[in-house]
């Protein structure tokens, strides 16, 4: 069939080469359980090793820790997703994408996100014990959720030659600071969302369980669907005149709030 992707067997790997390039995407191929700290090689069958394959260790509950080597540019999506071991990965320079839910629920606790990645991807690191996170100069696109339910940390650090991203108070924003990108899962107490803020991204406050109140300025207009879910210790959300939607389940899971204040509008 036409552009269908084909597997070769090399060893413990099995890869299908991209295009007409002399580079390929990989993923396991032996049958036995993989365990430990597993080292990707940078060449497999003659050809380039660029591409770790959608869901290629997804579930691999032995597994403790991955090295990359150079030449790696793309972690697909579900690559090592609900991997509950891992704990250590080593990214390469190089490295330009982190796919959706690529490491969620894995039991990272800190990366080195390289000063080459560009693109991390919805969920990337959802559910992540991750205690502290740094955005370089090279990130341009961090998808929603990428880094909700991590309820370790408790600050972003973002360089300051970041184009696209900024911090204020450890927690993400665009920027010039109009849109609240995420807020730390770890961090306690009450939070005013400062008034340059017109947007908040969906899931932004999702899942922090540390949150007791929630100041809204008037700046903004909507709350995106799940953005404050499961937000267990918020108790307070003062919503400021002007506000037109609330979207769905926005306020799920918030089971101890006990005052909204909402406007006419």
């Amino acid at each position: 069939v036409w552009g269908e992707e084909v597997w070769v067997t090399s060893g413990n790997w099995q890869y299908a080469k991209i295009g007409t390039t002399n580079t390929c995407r990989i993923k396991p191929g032996g049958s036995g359980t993989i365990e430990g700290i597993v080292k990707i090689p940078n060449e497999v069958g003659s050809l380039t090793v660029v591409e770790i394959a959608e869901e290629a260790f997804k579930d691999c509950s032995g597994l403790t820790g991955v090295e990359f080597l150079s030449g790696l540019t793309t972690i697909g999506k579900n690559a090592f997703y609900e991997c509950s071991k891992l704990t250590e990965v080593k990214f390469p320079n190089g490295l330009t994408t982190i796919g959706e839910s690529a490491f969620g629920y894995s039991k990272l606790a800190a990366v080195d996100i390289p000063n080459s990645v560009e693109t991390i991807g919805k969920w990337a690191f959802y559910g992540c014990g991750l205690t502290e996170v740094t955005i370089k100069s090279s990130v341009r696109s961090i998808g929603d959720y990428a880094f909700a339910h991590c309820k370790e940390l408790t600050a972003f650090q973002v360089d300051a030659e970041n184009a696209s991203y900024s911090q204020d108070g450890g927690v993400l924003f665009t920027k010039d600071r109009d849109t609240l990108v995420s807020y730390p899962g770890g961090r306690e107490g009450a939070y005013e969302i400062p008034g340059s803020v017109t947007g908040i991204v969906s899931g932004a406050f999702s899942g922090c369980a540390g949150l007791t109140a929630v100041v809204i300025p008037s700046s903004v207009k909507s709350i995106l669907g799940w953005t404050f879910s499961r937000c267990a210790g918020l108790t307070a959300v003062t919503i400021p005149d002007g506000m037109t939607e609330i979207g769905t389940y926005a306020f799920r899971g918030c089971n101890k709030l006990k005052e909204v204040t909402i406007p006419g509008s």
